[in-house]
């Protein structure tokens, strides 16, 4: 289940038709199927320990009478600690910083006109609708629903879109390097 959720890109392609009727990416699907198999799954391993952890103190035992009187406290702790490990801000899953200029980057993204296209914060005239907005686009955990949204990942998707998404809309624009880890610099500040 750790696997599915935390996978960079799809594994089972051959789900797209069933997903698409649920209104979900086929990573959102993975995912959600991945949580599905960790947390359940991880509770019968909490369940049985802790079976075994009780029988243990039942265990007659004349030297050390509150052995009984620990079982609350470590039940409790065995019970929250997969739980606690869920309460992340999904921005943390990406990476703080990426490797370049955000104020060149910014430059970059009005010559380049990538406002035509997209949403872009801090970006005038940016009010394209035919990507998606990119709002918070630094706190996302993926890009398009295929990579995840690390400041590497962000400058190969600059890069070359189409080769992680063949035939989406946004065109390979021939950005170079240290202009695309520019512009995946400002993204990143989108958050």
């Amino acid at each position: 289940g750790a696997l599915m959720i935390l996978a960079p890109k799809a594994l089972y392609t051959v789900h797209a038709a069933g997903v698409a009727a649920w209104h979900l990416t086929l990573i959102q699907d993975q995912q959600l199927a991945g949580l599905i198999m960790w947390i359940p799954g991880g509770l019968v391993y909490v369940i049985a320990v802790s079976f075994v952890f009780v029988k243990w103190l039942a265990e007659p035992d004349r030297r050390t009478p509150s052995r009984r009187a620990a079982l609350v406290p470590v039940a409790v702790l065995l019970l929250t600690v997969p739980l606690i490990g869920s309460c992340n801000d999904h921005g943390s899953h990406a990476v703080a910083s990426a490797t370049g200029d955000p104020q060149h980057g910014a430059a970059l993204i009005r010559q380049f006109g990538c406002g035509s296209c997209h949403v872009v914060p801090g970006i005038d005239n940016a009010t394209g609708v035919v990507g998606p907005s990119l709002m918070q686009v630094g706190r996302r955990i993926y890009i398009a629903g295929v990579l995840r949204n690390t400041p590497n990942n962000m400058v190969r998707w600059i890069r070359g879109p189409q080769q992680f998404v063949p035939g989406n809309a946004m065109p390979d624009m021939g950005i170079n390097q240290p202009d695309a880890q520019d512009v995946a610099a400002y993204l990143n500040t989108l958050r």
